[in-house]
């Protein structure tokens, strides 16, 4: 894939390639930082490449997985980051279920995260278990950080694929009718997200996808079983609300941390949100633009 790029196999030692959702994932040995990193190896041929890129290099958070390294061959665009310490969807597995605690740092994180992002007129498209990373830190719980930005886009580049090739669990109900939408999407992914962690289950457990679109799309999802009588029913009713099926009454990113459960409220008073009518992305826009390469860095 990339050992044939001779800069690039002086500072990389490949330890491992897993297939990753349009490209690879290499687990590598990073000589000049004497530690592993994880490289997304994705091809030139997915023409939204240059604006993960340009998100790469661009906007900088504490709850985004940072860029260490972009390299660049006639068919791959690499970008390298920090080694994690496993996703979500791992450290589900291994516990089963998450305490609320933990599953209540998570949400601030990925909604302080999301608001950054939107306030930038930024969409994540992609937010799942898998694409939320995990990281150390002098905190008692790790750090998270959004991972893999292939499906993002703005309201100058609306992302017409997101409705006609990927359509999941995390999926809003709007994506899957061909609606026009907004970026109240990660909202509703991000509350798939959290029904996952604070329950052990999908929300449309045991069914086929038929059966999963149609419930996803007439808002049938079960918050009365079993798993839910150990939630607290601030949890729920946020959850709730974030996978709401009208997006004009799904909360934006912002309004999130007026949630009691997410912000308590002796802390209400310190949240300043910014008024921003959100933008409308017209499936039927056939986007397209240019960049451009300066001595390495991409634009």
């Amino acid at each position: 894939m990339l050992k044939s790029d001779p800069e690039w196999c002086k500072q990389y030692i490949i330890h491992q390639v897993m297939d990753y959702d349009e490209g690879s994932i290499m687990i590598c040995f990073d000589i000049k930082l004497n530690d592993y990193v994880l490289i997304r190896c994705i091809s030139k041929s997915n023409r939204s490449i240059p604006f993960e890129v340009h998100i790469a290099k661009m906007y900088k958070h504490r709850n985004i997985v940072p860029i260490i390294n972009i390299f660049e061959t006639s068919q791959y665009f690499s970008l390298v980051m920090p080694y994690p310490i496993g996703h979500l969807h791992d450290y589900l597995m291994k516990n089963i279920v998450f305490i609320e605690k933990e599953a209540q740092i998570i949400a601030k994180q990925s909604i302080n995260a999301l608001i950054y992002l939107h306030s930038n007129d930024i969409c994540h498209g992609n937010l799942s278990l898998e694409n939320i990373l995990l990281y150390e830190s002098a905190d008692s719980f790790p750090n998270s950080a959004l991972f893999n930005f292939s499906r993002a886009f703005s309201s100058t580049i609306p992302k017409k694929e997101a409705i006609s090739q990927f359509r999941d669990i995390y999926t809003a109900p709007e994506v899957l009718q061909e609606e026009k939408f907004n970026e109240k999407i990660d909202v509703y992914s991000l509350g798939v997200v959290l029904y996952m962690l604070l329950t052990g289950r999908n929300p449309f457990d045991e069914q086929d996808r038929i059966s999963q679109v149609i419930n996803a799309i007439n808002g049938n999802v079960d918050f009365k079983g079993i798993e839910w009588k150990c939630v607290s029913t601030d949890a729920a009713l946020f959850v709730q609300a974030m996978m709401c099926v009208d997006p004009e009454l799904r909360p934006s990113a912002s309004q999130c941390l007026a949630f009691d459960w997410v912000t308590p409220e002796e802390n209400k008073d310190f949240i300043h949100q910014k008024s921003r009518s959100p933008a409308i992305f017209d499936l039927d826009y056939d986007f397209g633009f240019e960049y451009e390469t300066v001595d390495g860095a991409y634009y």
